[in-house]
């Protein structure tokens, strides 16, 4: 999700910082949250440490849009313009390179715990 502070265009496309994003680091409040991505339908549920779940259907750019509100509220945040979920086709938003689109498609283990469920599979 941007942080709000750059607008997103798949024909200018370039990789950016972590910090154009929501991410752990600047947003430890994010923690708190669980996702689950269910391919298939699309479908993201995020759930509150409470148990509270928001359902978004990736493709309703309205449910996308109240998605990145709850998560402004949730973080108690204040951004310069709304985040926004952003997704393009060829492109992920990793966090590990802002060098070349070639290595945005690596993936960056965060903890133990990740490097311990990859290892298993």
């Amino acid at each position: 999700m941007r942080n709000g502070s750059w607008d997103y265009d798949a024909g200018s496309y370039q990789p950016r910082p972590k910090t154009d994003f929501i991410a752990l680091m600047g947003h430890p409040g994010l923690v708190a949250l669980t996702t689950h991505l269910d391919d298939g339908t699309r479908r993201l549920t995020v759930r509150t440490a409470d148990g509270r779940a928001l359902h978004i259907d990736m493709d309703d750019g309205a449910a996308c849009a109240r998605f990145a509100s709850f998560v402004t509220r949730h973080l108690d945040a204040r951004f310069e313009e709304p985040p926004a979920l952003v997704a393009g086709e060829g492109f992920r938003f990793t966090d590990f390179s802002v060098l070349s689109h070639g290595m945005m498609n690596a993936v960056s283990p965060i903890n133990l715990a990740t490097v311990l469920i990859m290892s298993e599979e």
